[in-house]
């Protein structure tokens, strides 16, 4: 696992909330990133970016709480969407999405990948990805406390496009839970779970659940994969051998000589 790279998906995440579009730019600038646009409206909010390298970032906003009202809509529109084949994903997260993901690909080369990350409702539609890009275009997605965007459906058709998303749930975040009702599953994989103590690479059955509001939070989830990188609060994966740890994205034997 490169908790590096996870580590700057989530900064890029936090910074897509940013309010002030000027305010937003100079965020995206201090990571190393070109600011090429921002899309925004009442339901949604993403930046596009570059890198020194050329790759090409979409960070999309989770809910902007005291400042849209459409993104609480969308949270609570839970109406199944039928995107084929019976996979299903839900309507508030959903709708819009065509409109963004037009506005994006107008500003880069024909053919780009996208790299998209996004904390919990951005999250949500990282995840939406593969119903908008061709496989060839479908770069690294990161999804951090999203909740649970599709039916068991959805996950089986996309299983190949999405095999390389990162998901991560933080501590007891009670919207990793949400919805609550329905049939609407995380995507059955392997997921970083965030805690106290370091983490754990479990599978969305194996989360303990929780109720906290104070996990949700895109501040918390940077602050301990900061810690993780930095070497300071590692947990043992599941199903690791006891014999290794995972430091700074860089499996190590534990009589390694490295650092």
């Amino acid at each position: 696992m490169n908790f590096a790279a996870v580590l700057a998906a989530a900064r890029r995440a936090q910074a897509a909330y940013i309010d002030g579009m000027e305010q937003a730019r100079a965020a995206f600038e201090a990571l190393g990133h070109v600011w090429i646009g921002r899309y925004e409206n009442d339901g949604h909010q993403a930046v596009l970016s570059r890198d020194t390298a050329g790759g090409t970032y979409l960070s999309i906003s989770g809910t902007r709480f005291g400042r849209s009202l459409g993104d609480l809509f969308d949270d609570v529109n839970l109406v199944p969407v039928d995107v084929g084949g019976g996979a299903r994903v839900t309507a508030g997260a959903y709708d819009g999405l065509a409109e963004m993901w037009a506005w994006a690909k107008a500003l880069v080369p024909a053919r780009t990948a996208f790299n998209v990350e996004g904390h919990s409702l951005g999250g949500w539609r990282a995840l939406y990805a593969p119903l908008f890009l061709p496989d060839a275009q479908i770069g690294a997605i990161h999804a951090f406390e999203a909740p649970k965007g599709g039916n068991a459906a959805y996950w089986e058709k996309y299983a190949g496009q999405l095999a390389s998303a990162v998901s991560t749930a933080n501590g007891a975040d009670v919207f990793y839970g949400y919805p609550f009702l329905g049939d609407w599953h995380h995507p059955p994989r392997n997921l970083i779970w965030l805690n106290e103590h370091g983490f754990k690479v479990i599978t969305p059955d194996q989360w303990p659940g929780g109720m906290s509001l104070d996990d949700h939070s895109i501040d918390l989830v940077v602050a301990r994969l900061e810690k993780i990188v930095a070497g300071t609060a590692i947990d043992l994966p599941m199903g690791k051998n006891p014999g290794t740890r995972e430091r700074a994205g860089a499996e190590v034997s534990s009589n390694s000589k490295g650092s």
